[in-house]
């Protein structure tokens, strides 16, 4: 039993442990903040360049909070949006889909409007999810994701429609969501066991495993950034 005079020590030492691990916090990094705000970069992983942030990841996020905004309360832009967004995933860089229910999805999500419903409207309305579905198929997610991920991991001078328009995507994709919770409330407060990949080049791979049988304090490795 520790007595009051005991207890307070332990919690004085707990937090200046806690200070010296905060303060070494940037000694994980061959660059801190201080000597380079663009680019973190692991020790243990010192051939790549996994962690961006800096500057132009606060202006970039500031870029993405702004386009939140402008959407909501330009909703009645709708038609507008709605062609940038089709520029951005199809005309600007050729982007053509090989699977037929995925490209008819896509036809019928760039064709449509969709909003929040509510739940009388969800019920009575037979409602297709397209967003969710071109996001969820293979080819879809790919091209989804390596475009988001440029916004949230390239450095270079991004145009605010191409954020407007990735931020438009994920709210279609967010009004699928909530519609079919309304449709479907049994599918609410989901419960288990999700398992998610990563795909890894082999060097990455052995990075990884040699972490392992380092010392405690020195297995540290950046975490990077993802759309």
């Amino acid at each position: 039993m520790y007595t009051d005079t005991e207890r307070l020590q332990c919690d004085t030492n707990d937090e200046v442990d806690q200070r010296d691990d905060d303060d070494d916090r940037s000694n994980r990094f061959v660059e801190t903040v201080t000597d380079n705000p663009e680019l973190l970069k692991s020790k243990s992983l010192n051939k790549l360049k996994p962690f961006y942030c800096g500057v132009n990841l606060d202006e970039r996020m500031a870029d993405i909070r702004a386009s939140i905004y402008y959407i909501r309360q330009h909703w009645d832009e709708y038609p507008s949006f709605l062609l940038k967004l089709k520029h951005l995933l199809i005309d600007q860089d050729g982007f053509e889909i090989k699977d037929k229910r995925t490209r008819d999805d896509l036809d019928i999500l760039l064709s449509t409007k969709r909003d929040w419903l509510t739940n009388e409207e969800a019920m009575t309305r037979k409602l297709g999810y397209e967003a969710v579905k071109v996001y969820t198929s293979k080819e879809g997610h790919g091209h989804i994701y390596r475009l988001s991920n440029d916004i949230f991991r390239k450095a270079t001078l991004m145009s605010i429609e191409t954020i407007r328009s990735m931020v438009f995507l994920v709210e279609l994709i967010n009004i699928d969501l909530y519609n079919y919770c309304l449709k479907c409330p049994e599918q609410k407060n989901f419960e288990d066991v999700v398992y998610r990949g990563i795909c890894l080049a082999e060097d990455d791979l052995i990075a990884f495993k040699a972490l392992r049988e380092e010392p405690l304090g020195s297995r540290n490795i950046a975490v990077p950034l993802g759309g």
